[in-house]
């Protein structure tokens, strides 16, 4: 009898331990989803920048509008843009979703061909100089930071300037994201704007 009462407890054992071993997995299992979904969702919560190259390409691809911040290396505005508006995970879904988002150096050297034209910056290297691309869009009003909107065929819908907080921002995102502008003016859209952003 104590030979199979120690058969028993050693059964028990084994038993234990598998299920010791199973909860072990399933909770690393656990662990692991949730590392990867968090994951997922912070690099789905910034802004995906592309250059202007890219960005003419993937909407001919997409079909979809392109977002372009032009900046310099030297605009503290710029940067405030980066560090509080682009950041907000709001405004950082919705511009991927309804843009391809550049990041243009207003002063950078980068050869630019935008509806069979060239654009570059033929001062490049002799102290500060502007790209072409930021006369053709700015149309010489320059200031930074400045945001223009490319329609599907790339013509230009809308240059912004100035630094925007993630309230002032997401109207202007949502008006031209969504094409309302296409329905309503400017004034009749703020009139029911509700954000989600407080």
């Amino acid at each position: 009898m104590k030979h199979y009462f120690k058969k028993f407890h050693h059964i028990c054992i084994l038993i234990k331990k598998r299920k010791l071993m199973k909860l072990k997995v399933s909770f690393l299992l656990v662990i692991f989803i949730f590392i990867s979904i968090s994951i997922l969702s912070y690099s789905q919560t910034k802004i995906k920048w592309y250059s202007m190259k890219e960005a003419i390409e993937l909407s001919k691809k997409q079909k979809k509008k392109i977002f372009i911040d032009m900046y310099t290396s030297w605009c503290g505005w710029c940067k405030h843009m980066d560090a509080n508006t682009f950041s907000d995970t709001t405004i950082a879904k919705y511009m991927n979703k309804y843009f391809i988002c550049v990041k243009f150096d207003a002063e950078g050297n980068d050869t630019i061909v935008l509806k069979e034209k060239t654009y570059v910056n033929s001062g490049f290297g002799k102290g500060k100089s502007t790209h072409q691309m930021v006369y053709l869009l700015l149309q010489g009003q320059i200031g930074y930071p400045a945001f223009i909107i490319l329609d599907e065929k790339h013509d230009k819908v809308i240059s912004v300037m100035g630094y925007k907080t993630s309230i002032q921002f997401e109207p202007i995102i949502k008006y031209y994201g969504e094409d309302i502008y296409k329905k309503k003016t400017w004034e009749e859209y703020m009139k029911d704007f509700k954000g989600e952003i407080k």
